[in-house]
């Protein structure tokens, strides 16, 4: 009897303990299906916070092209010079028009000679397609024997600037100073910028160390001596005598006796109608420079950074013409035509054979 009623006992406890699993079971279950994400209460959306707007940086506005030189003659013949963005289009207008345009080149240096300005005022500005000029230079050509040439150049905030009244006389001429000149590299190359010519005239321009005593050349005739400016800058101006014909500008960089440091040259074509003040009956040599191809170059600091050449000596070759000749007529003796010859051997093959057209370069004084 003990031994039955423990058995029911014992099943007793089973059912109970058996009972109470299921219902844990099932509270367990319940719990889980509530943090299932399809049983939980959908939320209210965060509300949007309203971000400020920040102004995008205002775009850069690339510099204007510049000028560097203003030149014009009494005739209203101009060189002008300057600077813009390498590889720009540069447009010289006067009083708002265009009237003439070029490329600046790989160092954004550029060189326009415009048709010649009429009588009264002009004023000239540069234009490329991203940017204008902040200054304006103002020019006033005068009536045919009346008055004097004045150059003025003005921009905002500064004082206007006179470059040149009356004809123009001397490398400072039509100069125009950068408003702050930074020094440039000791080791910067020698090089030839911008080259143009028109109606006799001749302007070059180039760069290299500052300070650097040059010569330069016209073939192989020396026309003058440049020192390199502290800016790294040199030019040369002629200012009449250039006639048609191909030509070479040639540069030499002169160090301690005359020892030539660097040489540059560039080709380039003389277009236009001839300047009649060069011709196969009068010839007038340019003036002689300081120093020749090989001799030391001069110590002083009269050396300027742009000289000019008021008169440039140039021949064509007539019919019947020869060296001794051509020597006999520019120097007063025949037996100079070496100078001749050697200021123009890339073009004499034989002293004893020139021919019509040749353009030849006289050196000075022969």
């Amino acid at each position: 009897m003990n031994a039955r009623l423990s058995r029911l006992a014992v099943l007793g406890l089973v059912v109970v303990l058996a009972a109470g699993a299921g219902i844990f079971a099932r509270q367990y279950l319940a719990e889980q299906n509530e943090l299932t994400p399809d049983a939980m209460p959908e939320q209210a959306p965060l509300p949007k916070l309203a971000m400020p707007e920040v102004p995008a940086p205002a775009a850069q506005q690339p510099a204007g092209p510049g000028f560097d030189v203003v030149r014009v003659e009494p005739t209203g013949d101009a060189i002008v010079a300057g600077r813009a963005a390498p590889g720009s289009e540069v447009e010289l207008l006067a009083n708002g028009g265009v009237i003439d345009k070029t490329l600046a080149n790989e160092a954004g240096e550029f060189v326009i000679m415009p048709p010649p300005l009429s009588p009264g005022s002009h004023e000239l500005t540069l234009r490329t397609k991203e940017a204008a000029s902040r200054q304006a230079v103002t020019v006033s050509v005068p009536e045919p024997g009346k008055g004097e040439v004045l150059v003025v150049v003005g921009e905002p905030g500064k004082p206007s600037q006179v470059v040149q009244a009356g004809a123009p006389q001397g490398p400072g001429a039509g100069l125009i100073q950068p408003p702050a000149i930074v020094a440039a590299d000791q080791a910067a190359p020698l090089r030839i910028g911008a080259v143009e010519s028109e109606n006799g005239r001749l302007y070059v321009q180039g760069s290299g160390p500052p300070g650097a005593r040059t010569v330069i050349y016209l073939n192989d005739a020396p026309l003058a001596e440049a020192e390199i400016g502290t800016d790294g800058r040199w030019s040369l101006t002629v200012e009449r005598g250039l006639t048609k014909g191909d030509y070479r500008v040639r540069v030499d960089q002169a160090g301690e006796a005359g020892k030539v440091l660097a040489r540059v040259e560039v080709p380039f074509t003389a277009e236009g109608s001839s300047d009649p003040a060069s011709s196969s009956t009068e010839i007038a040599a340019a003036p002689k420079p300081a120093s020749g191809p090989e001799s030391e170059p001069q110590t002083t600091a009269s050396v300027p950074s742009n000289p000019v050449v008021a008169q440039l000596g140039t021949i064509e070759v007539r019919r019947g013409d020869n060296l001794w000749r051509i020597s006999r007529k520019a120097y007063g003796a025949g037996d100079r035509y070496s100078t001749i010859y050697q200021a123009n051997s890339d073009q004499i093959r034989d002293p004893d054979r020139i021919y019509p057209g040749q353009i030849f370069v006289m050196p000075p004084g022969g």
